[in-house]
């Protein structure tokens, strides 16, 4: 097999693409005919209704009649994609989020409802409804956090790619006794402790990333033969801090060292980011990503069968696996 560093120059001589359709989301949540409205659309309409409904009673003094429009407004929260309207996205401008309002009781439900309708009311109705509402505001809301699914999209990337190599997802349990040739995988991610440690504790490896992450699980785990390929896969597109957490933390994974020569610790940065650090000219780097750089080259230099990889390193990885089986 390719060292780690010869596999890394690979992935840097074929970048990551600047869209990767693997990434692509365009679920629909409103219906194309907006004579034909589905149930969103609807509860839309009747959530603005309700809410109408209250500013009238409001001003008329009405107090029972306002909190029966809470207790309308409260049941239609419920609906899926509600999430999406208006005044649930004023929420976030008050500290709160749907989220966190569905897991309070009913009674701390209709005392928040009360006062995030009359901040609604006074800070924004008159300015939306001077502009004007539209169904399209759902289906952008919905667009603007397609970035929430990354992981679920980003573990469907993967599992393409290993079963276009003949991998096949299995059980944990399995990879204690193989036949020869046989290639398998699993999402440790989402597996409990104990059917992962099972993989570690068969072969005796010590894998100190798992412990100083709090014994947090990689992403996936791949046994060919007598070879344990260890996974964490990172989407990382920009810098900030939340992306450079999950880069240390590739770092850390690829320093790890173990006497089998058999386990190999794979770092898959999937994005752009990876374009940033290794494809530009080091003058064009910020200091962090200078250290970052050299840091994963350390490692690497230190312990050549770990490999830090984009999208096509990572094929070209598999490659090198199956055909030295």
């Amino acid at each position: 097999m390719r060292t780690g560093l010869e596999l890394l120059e690979l992935s840097r001589e074929n970048p990551e693409p600047l869209l990767d359709s693997c990434y692509a989301s365009g679920d629909l949540i409103i219906s194309r005919d907006p004579q034909n409205p589905n149930e969103l659309m609807m509860a839309s309409v009747r959530l603005r209704e309700f809410i109408t409904t209250y500013k009238v009673c409001r001003e008329q003094g009405n107090e029972a009649a306002c909190r029966d429009q809470i207790l309308q407004i409260a049941n239609i929260l419920n609906s899926e994609n509600i999430n999406k309207t208006e005044f649930v996205g004023f929420w976030s401008t008050q500290d709160m989020s749907h989220s966190l309002f569905r897991s309070l009781s009913a009674d701390d439900k209709e005392e928040l409802l009360q006062q995030l309708i009359e901040r609604f009311l006074d800070q924004r109705y008159d300015l939306f409804d001077i502009h004007g509402y539209s169904h399209t505001t759902l289906q952008a809301r919905k667009d603007a956090f397609s970035h929430k699914g990354y992981g679920e999209l980003g573990g469907r990337k993967m599992s393409a790619i290993l079963n276009g190599v003949g991998f096949q997802e299995t059980e944990p349990p399995r990879m204690n006794a193989m036949p020869d040739g046989e290639r398998l995988y699993f999402f440790a991610s989402r597996r409990n402790k104990e059917e992962f440690l099972h993989v570690l504790d068969m072969r005796g490896y010590r894998f100190e990333w798992y412990r100083n992450y709090a014994r947090r699980n990689p992403d996936y785990v791949l046994a060919l033969g007598n070879k344990i390929c260890v996974f964490e896969h990172k989407h990382v597109k920009e810098d900030g801090s939340g992306q450079n957490s999950q880069i240390k933390q590739l770092i850390d994974l690829i320093s790890g060292v173990e006497e089998d020569a058999n386990i190999h610790y794979v770092a898959y940065l999937d994005g752009i980011y990876f374009n940033t650090i290794f494809c530009r000219e080091q003058e064009n780097l910020t200091p962090r990503q200078r250290d970052q750089k050299r840091m994963v080259i350390d490692a690497l230099e230190t312990t050549p069968s770990n490999y830090f990889l984009n999208t096509a390193g990572v094929r070209a990885f598999l490659s090198d696996l199956v055909a030295g089986d």
